[in-house]
């Protein structure tokens, strides 16, 4: 089971993701299936204090953001915004990153790369003076791309090639170039009217095949499971032994509706595409469209011109209308995906993800197509639910209205009377026995192969239980906000103990969680365990200082899908 507290849980559709930690995002199978819409941060011109406008967008070895816009070029370290000066203020079309860490920077009739002075401070440095006055009139720099010859800048007039060692040399063509990139290590550049070029020694020779795309635009090379594709704006190309051949990937159809412009492998198996009217579409390494997003899903612009990955995993695009980062691992869900009221619950349970809510229970349906999926009530659980625990044939559900066995079908009432379930686990020894933490009283029931039936309880005058559980030895432990109890069912009559804040508790609600076999005491100063003497409750460090000094209240803890322990405390995960 893993349940969450529902003290200060309040709906909100931009942040109703405690989903977030469950869902490994769009690069799974089946995490594409189940993935929901991305998070997204978005800077406006507001923010940076330039134009709407941006082409290109690269993080540099520190971490520090750069981004290439039509007023110049824009620094971002986290919190501060700052434009760097190039000459004339031309705009900014194109960034990259050497191996060395080195920035290199294009615009308009203008290369140059960028370097921090003796205050830290970046400043441009510019390689106009290292080119013959007579070709510094390139136009523009529509890509730069490092190599260990140097840095090659592929301007509308002039493929450039410099190196801070050897200087400058330049290629002319018979058309004007567009974009440069690498295929195997090798350079290759689009001359309009001709097609795609390659370096072939010291000479830019038309590539073999490469007048395929005589009439086309290539935007980039990616791998996919075939091979080696070049996207153009509306139509995909696998690279051969002898040269190109039309490529039917089934994003193909999208391109065609939506035109590429940039293109970014920001996985193994996970392809961005950036478009001039159709926002940001994600494809697999097979050429499958898994989803789009766009302005109808929340970006100020239909128009990606630049794509990149910071060292988080963190994916930023450059717009025409600002700039925006999202995670692809991390999705949400919120009112427009069906769910209602505020997250109290939730359990995966015969292959599909459960949700609790304080408007009742929701099951996912999981996506076939390119939408993102969403969640559909369970008929018969309406109100508030409070707590899920799977079993092998049915799911069990705490709620305002009592305790209930679900088994995919129908719901079955469990509990003797109408009471609030709040927590509801299973024994670790005991055979069809459970324990169920209610708004008065906590309980065990137990199946005799014909009808569940109380055998015991514990009651606390005046108390919520609010989570419950057995350890190793049988013994039971059930929390309220006041008090850890510990009962004793072993022994005739039951012993049962009391801990508060006189046994060494802090004030506030405490949680009980099973991880890996061992019981975890939560509480709003963290992480607690019985002392050696029975007698006591003190801090607990073995998940980590951070969880037990008292600087945070945990609220939960439970195992993931991939079995790393999950934290959660007032307002952070870990």
């Amino acid at each position: 089971m893993i349940g969450f507290s529902s003290q200060n849980l309040k709906l909100n559709p931009r942040v109703f993701a405690c989903l977030f930690g469950l869902l490994a995002g769009l690069n799974h199978a089946r995490a594409s299936s189940e993935a929901g819409d991305f998070v997204f941060k978005t800077y406006s011109q507001k923010a940076y204090l330039a134009s709407p406008q941006n082409w290109a967008a690269l993080e540099d070895a520190r971490g520090v953001m750069y981004f290439g816009n039509t007023d110049g070029l824009l620094e971002f370290d986290g919190v501060t915004w700052r434009r760097i000066p190039l000459p004339n203020a031309k705009a900014v079309r194109s960034l990259a990153l050497t191996d060395k860490g080195v920035v290199y920077v294009g615009g308009q009739n203008e290369a140059g790369y960028l370097t921090q002075d003796v205050s830290g401070a970046t400043r441009y440095v510019s390689i106009l003076d290292k080119i013959d006055p007579k070709e510094r009139k390139f136009g523009d720099v529509w890509s730069i791309v490092s190599t260990p010859a140097g840095v090659y800048f592929s301007t509308t007039e002039r493929l450039i090639l410099y190196n801070p060692n050897n200087g400058v040399r330049i290629w002319k063509a018979k058309g004007r170039l567009r974009r440069a990139f690498l295929i195997e290590n090798v350079l290759h550049v689009q001359v309009s009217g001709v097609g795609l070029h390659r370096l072939d020694g010291e000479e830019l020779k038309l590539a073999p095949g490469g007048e395929i795309f005589l009439k086309l635009d290539p935007r980039g090379a990616f791998q996919t499971n075939q091979g080696i594709t070049i996207a153009s704006s509306k139509e995909f190309f696998l690279k051969t032994a002898k040269g190109f051949e039309a490529q039917a990937l089934p994003v193909a159809q999208k391109a065609q509706e939506v035109s590429i412009y940039s293109v970014a492998q920001i996985a193994p198996n996970l392809i961005a595409f950036g478009s001039t009217r159709g926002g940001l579409i994600l494809a697999d390494s097979s050429g499958k469209e898994l989803r789009q997003y766009s302005s109808n899903s929340g970006l100020p612009s239909d128009y990606i011109s630049g794509i990149t990955v910071d060292r988080q995993g963190g994916v930023w695009l450059a717009t025409f209308n600002g700039l925006i980062r999202c995670v692809p691992r991390l999705t949400y869900f919120g009112e427009s995906s069906g769910l209602k009221g505020a997250l109290t619950s939730l359990a995966r349970w015969q292959e599909s993800l459960y949700v609790g809510t304080t408007s009742g229970l929701f099951r996912l349906k999981a996506s076939s197509d390119t939408h993102a999926p969403t969640f559909e009530p369970v008929a018969g659980m309406e109100g508030g639910v409070w707590s899920l625990s799977p079993k092998e044939k049915s799911l069990w559900v705490g709620s305002a209205r009592g305790l209930f066995e679900y088994n995919g079908k129908s719901l079955e009432t469990r509990s003797a009377a109408p009471e609030v379930v709040y927590d509801v686990s299973f024994a670790r020894k005991a055979e069809q026995t459970l324990f169920a933490a209610m708004r008065s009283v906590a309980q065990i029931l137990k199946f005799d192969g014909k009808a569940w039936s109380k055998t015991g309880e514990i009651p606390l005058a005046g108390e919520e239980f609010r989570s419950i559980a057995d350890d190793e030895n049988g013994i039971l432990w059930a929390t309220t906000r006041t008090s850890i109890v510990r009962a004793d069912f072993n022994s005739t009559p039951p012993k049962i103990q009391n801990f508060t804040e006189q046994n060494g508790l802090p004030s506030g609600w405490k949680n009980v969680f099973r991880i890996g076999g061992k019981l975890l005491f939560a509480t709003e100063k963290g992480l607690v365990k019985v002392a050696p003497s029975g007698e006591r409750f003190v801090a607990d460090p073995s998940l980590g200082q951070r969880f037990s000094d008292g600087s945070l209240g945990i609220d939960c803890a439970g195992w993931t899908r991939h079995w790393r322990a999950r934290i959660r405390s007032r307002f952070r995960y870990w």
